[in-house]
């Protein structure tokens, strides 16, 4: 804005603002393909031709883009951090534990459906508990006070791990208690064939 001539200033510009719409282009499609094919189709309207999912669809699109112009300027108002910064940690508070959620169901042959349930409740807890104290609603005082634990104990618990790495530890949480918790009461074995590493068949050599 302040050294670069009017001309190139266009330029520069536009090209930040192509790049913006592109991304949230793919966000934006994906928000309405799953609005549209898991929930609605599926769930409220079954019988309607591609018309009326199409009208659906665009009205989804149009939905997510407020929202989204909504929170960048809440953003923008409230926070003295870059929206990247606040991006980067909502990320790690959200999506913490899908990929310790992958490498369970790829990598091993342990979880069924209640132990990586119990697993996934642990990571949303142990996000709540981090984002609690990204609000300042859980703070070093508040434990020294209220549960009289010792300085060095209140400095630990109210900052366990940095935000910037809740969705690494939310990742191992999920991992590991799915897996701990399969190894444990898991007792019947299921058909895995070709789907995780340890279980894949040689494809037979074509003649």
């Amino acid at each position: 804005m302040t050294a670069i001539p009017s001309g190139l200033l266009g330029l520069v510009i536009a090209g930040i603002l192509s790049a913006a719409m592109s991304a949230s282009a793919s966000s934006v499609s994906s928000i309405s393909a799953v609005g549209v094919t898991d929930i609605y189709r599926r769930h409220i309207a079954r019988s309607r031709d591609e018309k009326h999912y199409v009208l659906v669809a665009r009205v989804i699109s149009t939905l997510s883009v407020l929202v989204m112009m909504f929170g960048a300027t809440l953003f923008l108002n409230m926070s003295k951090l870059t929206l990247q910064d606040t991006g980067a940690k909502l990320a790690g508070l959200f999506a913490g534990g899908l990929l310790g959620l992958y490498v369970l169901g790829f990598l091993t042959t342990r979880g069924n459906s209640r132990t990586v349930a119990i697993a996934i409740l642990l990571t949303i807890l142990f996000s709540a508990y981090i984002a609690a104290i990204e609000l300042k609603w859980i703070t070093r005082e508040w434990f020294i006070e209220t549960w009289g634990v010792s300085e060095s104990a209140a400095s630990w618990l109210s900052r366990p791990v940095h935000t910037y790495y809740t969705g690494v530890v939310g990742n191992l949480i999920l991992f590991f208690s799915a897996y701990g918790l399969g190894c444990l009461f898991e007792k019947e074995k299921k058909d895995l064939t070709n789907y995780t590493v340890w279980t894949m068949q040689a494809l037979p050599e074509e003649e």
